[in-house]
């Protein structure tokens, strides 16, 4: 029995370094005996019937094919039972019209030199409402308008994705896109992107929430572009993307571009950089690039550095108007004007909790801007000053010994010590063993 592992990256470029030390083996197929054998003699693809207790199974190009090609088979259910290179352009498995609602088992088998070039949303699916598990994406190069990621252009409301790995994507498009997925309205778990590439340049978007269009915005992420919900379901969890992004958006995050949904137990590696001038990038995070009101963000870090002339920047979020809970980044920030360890625009609605931020904060161009070790302004000038809540939060006082903002200062010798952060939940959720360990860690850190 052999196991293949993952190796990811990210938006925009994504470098495997001595970030997978840190990532670990997210996740682990095992390819041995096989659920779906591959039968040469079968009446219909290589095996099975298209049910749940008997799928059809997908041996070859041929079969992948003939699945995209047939729009009354996108509800059934199937099975892959080898790993395939493709060899031409693809088209997407499902559509606005009629998304795949079936069930997909990769079986922790690989699909290789996936190649889309369109207008449209692309991916392996075009749209999916139903549930795409344990399957490797090795090399995918996909061009596309809005809503495109290597698996899916759009993860619809019920659709599920677990344990997907995307390696060295090559993603493109004119907005919402993601190494992963595009849009995302339903559930991701323990699904990883490594060492991939995303260029999203703007064009007209969709705002989430009117009927009016914005030109020349961009919304993009290492795993996904835009996580939403209308009802509270859609959730990113247990997930990661180790990048190297670039790009001219408004929203562009390691992890995700823009949040209006939970993400929970997920991280981000890499460098993000910025290829617009000033008055071109807007809200560039290390996890997350704007994480909206109704947006959650809770055991959760980023490791990214943010090298970036965007108006708001931040080593976790560069806009915030939700709730980040016990979360943190260790990463240098650079920004030309509200830029933050953890946070670059607070928002009034914002919550920031139990958090905090380890990475040196500097002014990309000298000047003395809004910025803080832990957070760099209110997300909205206008304000005048940060009217968000930021309760027990912490920054590192060493690397940002001019600070004089928000939250709590800490040297580096005294995040050693953990008695400074006594009111948080040091049994359940983070630990730290004293001394011989810089600063908090998330507990699922160790388990993973």
């Amino acid at each position: 029995m052999s196991t293949w592992k993952t190796i990811v990256g990210g938006f925009m470029v994504v470098s495997a370094l001595a970030l997978m030390g840190c990532i670990g083996d997210p996740a682990e197929f095992v390819d041995g005996s096989r659920a779906y054998p591959c039968e040469s003699d079968a009446e219909a693809y290589s095996g099975g019937e298209g049910t749940a207790r008997a799928p059809y199974v997908i041996c070859s190009e041929e079969d992948l094919r003939r699945l995209a090609a047939t729009r009354e088979h996108w509800a059934l259910d199937f099975g892959l039972g080898a790993n395939i290179t493709l060899t031409d352009l693809w088209e997407p498995i499902g559509d606005e019209e009629t998304p795949f609602s079936g069930d997909f088992d990769g079986d922790g088998l690989r699909i290789s030199n996936l190649r889309v070039d369109t207008t449209e949303a692309a991916g392996l699916f075009g749209n999916v409402t139903g549930r795409i598990d344990a399957l490797g994406l090795w090399d995918p190069e996909i061009s596309g308008g809005t809503r495109v990621g290597a698996l899916a252009g759009t993860l619809g409301s019920g659709g599920r994705v677990t344990n997907v790995i995307v390696e060295n994507a090559a993603v493109k498009a004119e907005n919402v896109a993601g190494a992963l997925v595009g849009w995302n309205e339903g559930v991701i778990r323990d699904s990883h992107v490594r060492s991939s590439n995303v260029d999203v340049n703007g064009g007209p978007t969709p705002s989430v929430w009117g009927d009016s269009e914005v030109n020349r915005v961009a919304i993009a992420g290492g795993l996904v572009g835009l996580s939403l919900s209308w009802t509270n379901t859609a959730l990113i969890v247990d997930s990661s993307a180790e990048i190297t992004m670039q790009g001219r958006s408004v929203g562009i995050g390691g992890l995700v571009g823009m949040n209006r949904a939970e993400i929970r137990g997920s991280s981000s590696f890499g460098v993000i950089n910025s290829s617009g001038s000033v008055g071109e990038a807007f809200l560039y995070g290390g996890l997350v690039g704007l994480n909206v009101r109704e947006g959650k963000i809770s055991e959760s870090f980023s490791r990214a550095d943010l090298l970036t002339s965007a108006v708001a920047v931040g080593g976790l979020v560069g806009g915030n108007e939700g709730t980040i809970i016990n979360s943190y980044a260790d990463g240098t920030v650079e920004g030309s004007d509200i830029h933050g360890g953890l946070v670059g625009g607070h928002g009034e609605d914002g919550v920031i909790e139990d958090s905090f931020a380890y990475g040196e904060v500097r002014d990309a161009d000298g000047a003395a801007n809004l910025s803080g070790g832990l957070l760099g302004g209110p997300l909205n000038p206008e304000e005048g000053a940060v009217t968000g809540q930021v309760n027990g939060s912490f920054f590192n006082s060493t690397r940002n010994p001019g600070d004089t903002h928000i939250g709590i200062p800490l040297s580096e010798e005294e995040f050693r010590n953990p008695s400074q952060f006594g009111d948080w939940d040091l049994d359940t959720i983070w630990y730290h063993n004293g001394a011989t360990q810089t600063y908090p860690r998330l507990r699922w850190e160790g388990q993973r």
